[in-house]
């Protein structure tokens, strides 16, 4: 692969029968395919790399290519300093074998070439992703303590001081990247997300999303670094149930950039921004009925509780069956329904224990 290889789109990747649906047509190199979010582009090119005729087979074609996404902390844990980190999955021959049998083929795994299929990762990985093609090829380990009060006498922030280097990349190819993510920004799918006197390079993106079975609308992510020139930040926005990536993660990532290089948030327009995002209600439908259901019975199990605690502390009880003893009864007044029947329990009295002593004692001197 180099800046030279071009593909032609129009508007689907056809290579492997069912179409592989993409928003942008036209020849591609690689600057514009990034910029302009060309899926047939990554399609022809993962295929390229898995067929290429230097490798025995596909296993070590795309053992090879796994290599390069391990280098990139993908696949593993990175080691941040924070429990239950996620490795995500960068799967392997292995895996596929357990599905396709040792014969699988490329098109048996194309959607991997745009960051779907079984490829899973964390948005620290795709933050860190934004940092590495920040510094061409070098990343240190997300981490959130930068120091010690008195010293770090026991050396356990010396990890976060190592410089991890990804395999080798030749120099052009991170100045294309470059060079296509600062297009994303400025004609490409990041346009509307560009940050005024920054420039910042982004990559637009979709991830799939279903819930139970059920397609749901895909989640927005867009990745970036700035200023291009002497990075100073690098970040990773997903926006759940947001559908694309250039309609929300995008602004609130620029707005972010903006608000982190500058300390202020500059233009109505960008101001009104914020508060259009930060009102922004995403939940789907399907998501919603069911916290609906989740909250309906947590407050009759509250509801429950909350009447047990009362009966447990106040030392209520419930007034026994009475006999109505005197044969004179009033007309209007009503009648102890049987035992055993919801209104029986209904007509129950709830008296204290003093209360209760005090008409038993009344009933032996009168009966």
């Amino acid at each position: 692969m180099d800046d030279q290889f071009t593909v032609s789109c129009g508007g689907a990747y056809y290579g492997c029968g069912r179409p592989m649906g993409c928003h942008a047509a036209g020849t591609f190199t690689l600057k514009p395919a990034i910029s302009k979010s060309c899926n047939s582009y990554f399609a022809a090119t993962y295929r390229r790399i898995l067929e290429n005729p230097k490798y025995p087979n596909r296993d070590s074609a795309l053992n090879s290519f796994n290599q390069y996404a391990y280098s990139f902390g993908l696949g593993r844990r990175l080691g941040v300093d924070l429990p239950s980190e996620k490795m995500g999955n960068i799967p392997t021959p292995k895996y596929y074998h357990g599905i396709f049998g040792k014969n699988w083929q490329s098109c048996n795994i194309i959607s991997n070439s745009i960051g779907q299929g079984e490829i899973a990762t964390s948005l620290t990985q795709l933050a860190n992703v934004m940092a590495i093609i920040a510094n061409k090829g070098w990343y240190y380990t997300p981490h959130l303590i930068d120091s010690i009060d008195g010293g770090d006498e026991f050396g356990l922030l010396d990890k976060f001081k190592v410089k991890h280097r990804t395999k080798e990349i030749p120099a052009y190819i991170w100045e294309e990247v470059h060079e296509g993510m600062q297009g994303t920004m400025e004609f490409g799918t990041g346009f509307y997300a560009k940050v005024p006197g920054i420039n910042v390079c982004g990559k637009t993106g979709t991830v799939e999303n279903a819930y139970r079975g059920e397609k749901l609308k895909d989640h927005a992510f867009f990745g970036a670094f700035a200023p291009r020139e002497n990075p100073r930040i690098a970040i990773a926005v997903m926006c759940e149930n947001a559908g694309y990536g250039a309609t929300s993660a995008a602004p609130i990532a620029s707005l972010l950039i903006e608000k982190y290089l500058k300390d202020s948030i500059t233009g109505n327009d960008r101001k009104a921004k914020v508060e259009q995002l930060a009102n922004m209600n995403l939940i789907p439908p399907q998501m919603k009925r069911q916290m609906v259901k989740r909250d309906s019975l947590r407050q009759a199990q509250q509801l429950a509780a909350a009447k047990k605690a009362a009966r447990d502390t106040s030392g209520v009880e419930e007034a026994p069956e009475e006999t109505d003893t005197d044969s004179s009864v009033t007309p209007n007044k009503p009648q102890p329904a049987k035992k055993g029947t919801k209104r029986d329990s209904a007509n129950k009295v709830a008296l204290l224990p003093e209360e209760q002593r005090k008409i038993n004692i009344k009933r032996k001197t009168t009966a």
